[in-house]
């Protein structure tokens, strides 16, 4: 009886332990026991580590084969790129030869480096390098092309800054990078010079003129002075003297001198909005880079070449010389001709959109300078205004002399005016020859050693991926399924006690191992304890151990209830007393015979259909405490009609009568629904789950359909706990017990 003991329990599957309180027939489950359904997140720390624990003899080397895979791929298609530099110099304060220009806007160095990404500098290049750069010819926005690759960095906190341009050719990252930088250059100085040019030639326009007026006022002072006397030895005296002020002067002198440098501002304002206007009137060129630019990102003629690119990729797949070939030719041919025509229809009206643009720029800027002249004309007028007041009051004392001195006054600051103005003109002329504020201080040369010699920034990642992607998609898988992975899981699933676990049934060590036989005899002992617990917990049970019939059942197949029913009836068997029954009911695919080794015919089925004698049907080869009545041979007999049959219900009532316990196997719950129908008849019901293989919504769905059937389950039991957790959670308190 031990050896075959033994040899049933190394057939079977695996099967729980540690038991609660059981639910009677008709009483509602605990409180403790029966906890509502949380919401509990798909990804916790248990189910990666579960995954971890188990997936891993499959996840490792698959990851390890895709980690190799994504560096091949990485590699082979790593095309090494190249980092051309050139320094250039630009100054925040303005370099002068003598004349320092006073400059505190801040706003040139950050613009120069916006001009160096500008549509203008990169205009240029694009029209310049466009037959040599395949590149800019093949890309839809070149602009953009050019702006990804070229950055401008200072060096540090100097005045020096890098311009590098990176490509996969060498030569070509060093033609670029010196393309933009020189047409920068050439813009900046050509502008700069043109712009000087003509404030100088409107300073020296005006300086004519005020010479003239001079001439006029020179000739009112010397009216003045011989009407009071004087000879022309006298005037000549006068206005070669220095000016000179007494006391009384010393403010009018003041405000003639502020009046005299508002003039001159003035001046200069007036001349830079007039070299302004000269050019505003001219017709505003636009690059055909910009043009070329503003088609590529039209939106109309987007969408045509998306729909010319669609048909163009439909082509191949058509049958030479088909009809459909044919017709596809024909609508690219009409689509290619309207994208043609229609890009020549909106090259004009983009051109003119872009010269309003730039015309709106040069506007917006003379509109400034406009704003700056008109506030330097109140100013001046309020100069004047002061002026003619502080005059009033020296006039109001009666002095007839103050109509010379006033004459005097305005004559030397007429010629002040001048001698500032031409001094300007000096200081302009002067500085226009100054060292350049952006200067190039190397050019770029094509670079010898690549950005990156290997691709460690895009190798890492893709390792990385590769190594982790098989364990992320078993977690997921895992998590999508939502196995039950531990006896509180499966209690919250199905709002059951949970009657216990049962440890894994070790295997027997196939080649000697030092410590090999002591483990497998531990993890035996730990098996069929944890076997025992549960049928201990249901023999003493208050609620369930009168009840004679127990079905064990499960949500589908292979969740170990026909390993876990033959345990418990050679448990109990073990214990003594009556002989206890295993009936297979599951007709469909019966395993009961299979784990007890005896012939699987004749069995119940034989015995419904009046085939044979239920004597003849139940097995007794295991001795009087064990009795096995196989499923039998279903045939071509429906299952549904023998479970639901008169016959079935007449033979259970015998077999109660003949035995203490009764111990049946049915076939899944939701699979089979005959199930339900032995379920019904049955006293109670056990539903079984498997540890990391039974899915939390399978195990559900079976307790609810028991529910609706009016059957409420005794409670559940997890099967597959392994035995070093099984000790760990119950204590390893079985030295070196090993049962006879």
């Amino acid at each position: 009886m031990n050896d075959s003991h033994e040899s049933l329990a190394n057939r079977a599957l695996n099967v729980p332990s540690r038991a609660v309180a059981l639910a009677g027939p008709g009483e509602r489950l605990p409180s403790a026991l029966v906890s509502p359904q949380q919401n509990q997140s798909m990804f916790t720390p248990r189910l990666v580590w579960n995954v971890l624990q188990g997936r891993w003899k499959i996840a490792l080397p698959l990851g390890i084969v895709l980690a190799c895979a994504a560096a091949a791929i990485v590699w082979v298609t790593f095309k090494p790129e190249y980092r051309a530099e050139a320094w250039l110099r630009i100054e925040d304060r303005r370099p002068f030869i003598a004349f320092p220009i006073k400059d505190d806007s801040g706003l040139f160095v950050p613009t120069q480096v916006e001009l160096l990404r500008g549509p203008r500098v990169l205009g240029e290049v694009v029209t310049a390098l466009a037959a040599e750069v395949p590149e800019i010819r093949t890309e839809e926005d070149p602009h953009a092309w050019l702006r990804e690759h070229l950055k401008v960095e200072p060096v540090g906190h100097s005045e020096l800054y890098l311009v590098a341009f990176t490509n996969h050719d060498r030569n070509k990252a060093a033609k670029i990078a010196n393309a933009i930088v020189q047409a920068h250059l050439h813009n900046a100085v050509k502008e700069e010079a043109a712009e000087t040019e003509r404030v100088l030639e409107l300073l020296r326009d005006e300086n004519k003129l005020r010479q003239k007026n001079l001439e006029k006022e020179r000739e009112d002072l010397r009216n003045l002075m011989k009407q009071a006397g004087y000879d022309e030895v006298a005037f000549e005296n006068v206005t070669s003297a220095t000016r000179s002020e007494p006391v009384p002067m010393t403010l009018l002198g003041s405000l003639e001198a502020r009046l005299s440098d508002a003039e001159v501002e003035r001046e200069i304002l007036e001349a830079q909005v007039k070299a302004r206007s000269q050019t505003a009137g001219q017709p505003v060129k636009v690059p055909d880079s910009l043009i070329e630019q503003a088609l590529a990102q039209n939106a109309e003629l987007l969408e045509l070449g998306g729909t010319l690119r669609l048909k163009q990729q439909d082509v191949p797949r058509a049958k030479e010389g088909s009809a459909l070939r044919q017709d596809l030719e024909r609508q690219i041919a009409d689509l290619q001709s309207k994208l043609t025509k229609r890009r020549e229809e909106l090259r004009p009206q983009l051109a003119e959109e872009l010269r309003a643009l730039v015309e709106a720029d040069a506007a917006r800027a003379t509109a400034e300078l406009q704003e700056r002249l008109a506030n330097q004309r109140l100013l001046e007028e309020l100069l004047k205004q002061r002026v003619e007041q502080e005059r009033s009051r020296l006039q109001e004392k009666g002095d007839r002399s103050l109509d010379f001195v006033f004459a005097r006054a305005e004559l030397v600051r007429s010629e002040e005016v001048i001698r500032k103005i031409a001094d300007r003109e000096v200081v302009l002329s002067t500085e226009s020859r100054a060292p350049e504020r952006v200067t190039l201080l190397r050019s770029a040369e094509p670079p010898t050693v690549p950005v990156e010699t290997w691709p460690y920034k895009r190798l890492i990642p893709a390792v990385a991926l590769g190594m982790f992607l098989p364990f992320g998609l078993l977690v997921l898988w895992e998590a999508l399924a939502k196995k039950i992975l531990g006896s509180e899981q499966l209690g919250q699933e199905t709002h059951l006690p949970v009657i216990g676990e049962v440890a894994t049934l070790p295997a027997k060590p196939l080649l000697p191992r030092p410590g090999a036989k002591r483990r497998y005899e531990r993890d035996l002992a730990v098996f069929r304890e944890s076997v025992h617990s549960i049928g201990t917990a249901l023999a003493v049970s208050e609620a369930v151990k009168d009840r004679k019939v127990l079905v064990i059942a499960s949500a589908v197949s292979g969740e170990g209830k026909t390993s876990l029913a033959a345990q418990l009836a050679t448990g109990w068997a073990r214990s003594g007393g009556n002989a206890v029954l295993v009936m297979d009911c599951d007709m469909r695919s019966p395993g009961i015979a299979e784990s007890f080794g005896v012939d699987s015919t004749p069995g119940l089925v034989e015995v419904l259909r009046g085939e044979c004698e239920l004597d003849d049907a139940i097995n007794t080869e295991w001795g009087e405490g064990i009795h096995i009545l196989p499923a039998g041979r279903l045939g071509s007999t429906s299952p549904h009609l023998l479970a639901r049959s008169q016959t079935f219900g007449e033979l259970l009532g015998v077999l109660r009568e003949r035995y203490q316990r009764i111990v049946i196997d049915v076939a899944p719950i939701l699979a089979a629904s005959e199930s339900m129908h032995v379920a019904k008849l049955a006293d109670g019901v056990v539903l079984c789950a498997l540890r990391d293989h039974s899915r939390a919504g399978h195990v559900r769905l079976a307790c609810q359909r028991l529910l609706m059937a009016g059957i409420q389950p005794i409670g559940t039991v997890l099967n597959g706990i392994p035995a070093r957790q099984y000790m760990y959670r119950y204590g390893a308190y079985y030295g070196s017990y090993v049962e006879s």
